[in-house]
């Protein structure tokens, strides 16, 4: 079962075991994240989990949400880590976009929701953000505000790329329902629809010419979930949420999850898959991020490194699974 598969895996993440962890890697698993582009390998990708895990004291994770496409080969995952800092309890929210076979992970995308984890590892620890300019996946489609490209927009995720890329705030609303609630590290929980567009506007004030490319996408059964990823080309030369030009340009990459009711979007949740511009927010501009950030879903389970079954145990998930798990979870929810 799906939420068999997730706990599990959450679980081995806990443990800061190399040889656990790598156990739910394909041998030649590719990991595209915010300090490797890509780790390749289970062995690489399993040392590079066991290595954060380390530097976390008392560390417990706990899995929050989980959905997968009708076939059961794409799932998004998303989990809190928890752990002691000083005499304080922190944590923070990440979401793996994982493409599976034979019950393994064969490629994932990975980074944070929330900037606790990033504050610690660009600030304190010294990591080196990875470059992710060369993207393994061809575009479906592009926008910026002179220029399209590819595919006519038809999905949501494409409708979104299209709408923020050309600064089309009309076409972008026309996506949400009134009731949505937007999770990005840099505002958290924000409430509304009408905020989006000045939101979205900072984007291309603080990078003029901003371009958008949809690089992937994928839904549940039910279509009430969606996944999406994309990339964006930016140069910095204006004022982005009242922080100075620094006239560098680059790359960013991020996944979203969104939730629908009746097609419109109620919740979406924003991943940084790339340190293409929280680099500059978080070790240039020094800019607040809020840091008492829940998960906005209940928690399913909450796991320590202890008794983590193997991969073997956990089946493989199917379409029945994904819409059984989605239903359990919406009802949480209600």
């Amino acid at each position: 079962m799906l939420i068999d598969f997730a706990q599990q895996y959450v679980g081995a993440l806990a443990t800061g075991d190399v040889e656990r962890i790598g156990r739910w890697y394909h041998r030649d698993a590719r990991s595209y994240g915010p300090l490797a582009w890509p780790a390749a390998g289970a062995g690489a990708i399993a040392a590079s989990l066991a290595r954060s895990a380390a530097r976390l004291d008392g560390l417990q994770t706990e899995l929050h949400d989980v959905f997968a496409n009708a076939a059961g080969d794409r799932a998004a995952l998303r989990l809190v880590r928890r752990w002691s800092q000083g005499t304080a309890r922190r944590s923070a929210i990440e979401t793996r976009y994982l493409r599976l076979a034979d019950d393994l992970i064969v490629e994932e995308f990975v980074g944070p929701n929330t900037f606790q984890l990033a504050d610690l590892e660009l600030n304190q620890w010294g990591l080196a953000p990875a470059d992710t300019s060369i993207d393994p996946s061809p575009g479906i489609l592009a926008a910026s505000a002179t220029e399209v490209s590819g595919k006519r927009p038809e999905s949501v995720a494409e409708r979104f790329v299209d709408a923020f890329g050309r600064n089309d705030p009309g076409s972008l609303l026309a996506l949400y329902d009134q009731r949505f609630t937007l999770y990005s590290p840099i505002a958290w929980g924000l409430p509304g629809r009408d905020p989006l567009a000045p939101f979205v506007q900072q984007f291309h004030q603080g990078f003029p010419g901003l371009r958008l490319a949809l690089l992937d996408q994928f839904s549940s059964a039910d279509g009430t979930r969606v996944a999406f990823r994309f990339g964006m080309r930016w140069h910095n030369t204006g004022t982005f949420f009242g922080h100075p030009p620094t006239g560098d340009h680059g790359t960013h990459a991020e996944f979203h999850s969104l939730r629908l009711a009746d097609g419109l979007i109620v919740e979406q949740i924003v991943t940084d898959i790339s340190y293409g511009i929280p680099r500059y927010e978080l070790t240039v501009w020094h800019r607040e991020y809020p840091a008492d950030t829940e998960d906005p879903a209940p928690r399913w389970v909450r796991v320590a490194p202890a008794n983590i079954a193997s991969p073997l145990q956990a089946a493989r998930p199917t379409r029945s699974t994904e819409r059984s798990c989605t239903r359990n979870h919406d009802r949480h929810n209600r």
